[in-house]
């Protein structure tokens, strides 16, 4: 305002704002050019006014958002830092307060003039954010990288935390936050973002199961005091994604019934199988799945199931549960052919029931979802035949699988036709028939053709067994029937068969292609003797012919033909005469027990003695014995 002695320079400061942030220096204000200015008498320039040019920190000095929101006009101050003449001192120019100047006290112990300057900042702070993808998988085998800068140098630690509104049934991020700080600010920083393995068919198109889930991305916040523009709310999303990102997460997960085998083979002996049953995802908190077993035997001769149904919940689903498996121990031999028998049944599930998509099998299916079915053997103990017990039980024969055709032949099985000795033969089945079962029995061809009947007798001809009285024995006798034939003791057979009763299907065991047959050789003992029987019924005769002896004759059996018998008298020519002296019996043969046939009818034979002209005396005394014979 004066004209000063010398030379007067003049400082001045401008509000720069100075601060380090992390590892960074950082000037957040303004800057002053020329920041000096020199006044001289000798070029007469103090009365000329001089330019000084406020400049804003730009971005290779300044990357911070100084406002609190949006684009920042900011005030800073500019201070005359100090004067100076160098002509000498106690001048008037020497410094501030010898020059009089009069100042306004601005902000703390700074004086300056009475002006300010507007600083409009360049930086916005904010949140860089890109993503990869949109989905993610369960399996592991697709991800989504996030990749995440801040826009502006924060003047502390930004967390930035990456929630999200579905962990339990879809995905997350991983890390899930990420924290940003005056030196990593503009380094990108990447998390990924992982579908959550759940265990539980979650999705709503069959098969291909899509859950959604949102990462919250303006969950922020700031170490640093005043740097509100960092914090929850407050963060302005920019790049390629503006808002919460929307992932989806594909299942690996689907309904299912597991089974997994252990051993697979049981018998009726007491032998065990066993299998493991799980489910193949996890049900809904609160669902309870029951689930149902059954084998495939309808006619209830295979397995039984310990136990036969089976729940899990969604902490139990993945626990295997064993089934014990055993083999109906009945008496049925279950299988067409010789030999034990090894059957397959097949073990599936019938029923499920009580959690989402396992609500029926059919819901079950429209989801894709499996049940498992398992094989199994059971090894039957029972043998269809024949048992047969003779006499007094001391010998038990059992004709069936490994011996279908079975011969008996002792010496001790015989009968007699008088009666004093017969057979009986005690006869079941050694395994319950699935139907009316005939076991037929029959004798070998007669010894004597000529006889119409057979030379034997069976109490029964045939014998029936059912399911109730299979294994109850019935008794057949046998007897010889008496011929009247002289012949040797004889063997015969009777012969057993199982006898098909027409259903192959319930009866397969015992059918027509599965008979069974045992043939028992028996010794029929004979009483009868070839003899021709006299009998007297007069034994006297006299010569004179008034008074005749007499006799019969007739055969002891029953003569295979025509049999003539010729008698004779001892010394004929003066003894006796026989009338006749031949005799013919016939074989007409007809019943056994009839009395057609003359062999065993009485002929007579009349004695008459000779009336001769000898005394008998000269010879001995009269009345004389003579012996008839057959000639």
């Amino acid at each position: 305002r004066s004209e000063p002695y010398g030379n007067v320079n003049i400082n001045f400061l401008a509000d720069n704002g100075s601060t380090t942030l992390g590892s960074t220096k950082v000037l957040l204000g303004v800057y002053l050019v020329p920041d000096n200015l020199s006044f001289s008498y000798a070029s007469n320039n103090w009365s000329t006014a001089q330019t000084l040019t406020v400049h804003s920190f730009a971005d290779d000095n300044d990357s911070v958002d100084e406002g609190v929101r949006g684009a920042d006009n900011q005030t800073f101050w500019v201070k005359l830092g100090s004067i100076d003449d160098d002509n000498a001192s106690g001048m008037l120019y020497d410094n501030i307060s010898q020059a009089k100047i009069n100042l306004n006290v601005i902000g703390d112990s700074y004086e300056v003039d009475n002006f300010t300057v507007v600083s409009t900042d360049n930086d916005s702070s904010g949140l860089n954010v890109s993503k990869s993808g949109d989905t993610v998988s369960e399996n592991g085998s697709q991800t989504v990288t996030l990749t995440l800068t801040l826009n502006s140098m924060p003047y502390g630690d930004v967390t930035v935390n990456l929630n999200t509104d579905n962990l339990t049934y879809g995905g997350y991020a991983s890390p899930d936050s990420l924290v940003f700080g005056p030196d990593n600010w503009s380094i990108s920083t990447t998390a990924l973002v992982k579908a959550t393995d759940d265990s539980r068919d979650d999705g709503d198109d069959n098969g291909t199961d899509r859950t959604s889930f949102v990462i919250t991305l303006d969950n922020t916040s700031s170490s640093a005091s005043g740097d509100e523009k960092y914090n929850f709310g407050n963060v302005t999303l920019t790049g390629s994604e503006t808002g919460n990102i929307t992932f989806n997460a594909l299942d690996n997960d689907t309904v299912g019934i597991r089974m997994v085998m252990i051993d697979n083979s049981s018998s009726e002996s007491g032998d065990n199988a066993s299998f493991t049953v799980r489910l193949n995802s996890s049900p809904w908190p609160g669902d309870n799945v029951t689930l149902f077993l059954v084998d495939n035997d309808s006619l209830s001769l295979g397995l039984t199931l310990h136990p036969n149904n089976l729940s899990f919940d969604n902490a139990s689903w993945n626990t295997a549960q064993t089934v014990t498996v055993a083999s109906i121990d009945d008496d049925i031999d279950e299988e067409s052919l010789p030999g034990p028998d090894n059957q397959s049944f097949l073990v599936s599930v019938s029923s499920v029931s009580g959690g989402t998509k396992y609500g029926s099998l059919s819901e079950m299916t429209g989801y894709q979802g499996t049940a498992d079915n398992l094989t199994l053997l059971a090894e039957d103990n029972d043998t269809r035949g024949i048992e047969i017990v003779l006499g007094n039980g001391s010998e038990i024969f059992i004709a069936g699988d490994n011996e279908t055709t079975l011969n008996i032949v002792r010496d001790n099985l015989t009968i007699s036709e008088n009666g004093t000795q017969s057979q009986l033969v005690k006869i079941r089945l050694t395994s319950e028939p699935q139907a009316n079962t005939n076991v037929k029995i029959s004798l070998s061809k007669n010894y004597n053709n000529d006889i119409k009947d057979n030379d034997f007798d069976l109490s029964s001809s045939e014998l029936n067994f059912d399911k109730t009285d299979w294994n109850v024995s019935q008794v057949v006798t046998v007897t010889a029937k008496d011929d009247e034939v002289d012949v040797d003791n004889v063997s015969f057979k009777i012969t057993l068969e199982t006898e098909d009763p027409g259903d192959p299907v319930m009866n397969h065991v015992y059918d027509s292609s599965n008979k069974v047959t045992t043939t028992i050789e028996m010794k029929k003992l004979d009483n009868d003797t070839s003899k021709v029987l006299m009998t007297m019924i007069d034994n006297f005769t006299k010569e004179a012919g008034s008074d005749n002896g007499s006799f019969t004759v007739r055969l002891t059996s029953r003569p295979l033909g025509n049999v003539r018998v010729d008698l004779q008298v001892e010394d004929s020519s003066r003894s006796l005469t026989l009338v006749p002296d031949n005799l013919t019996f016939t074989r007409k043969v007809a019943k056994i027990g009839s009395d057609s046939g003359d062999w065993q009818t009485l002929q007579t034979v009349t004695v008459v003695a000779i009336d001769d002209d000898y005394d008998e005396g000269e010879y001995g005394i009269d009345n004389q014995t003579f012996v008839v014979s057959v000639k």
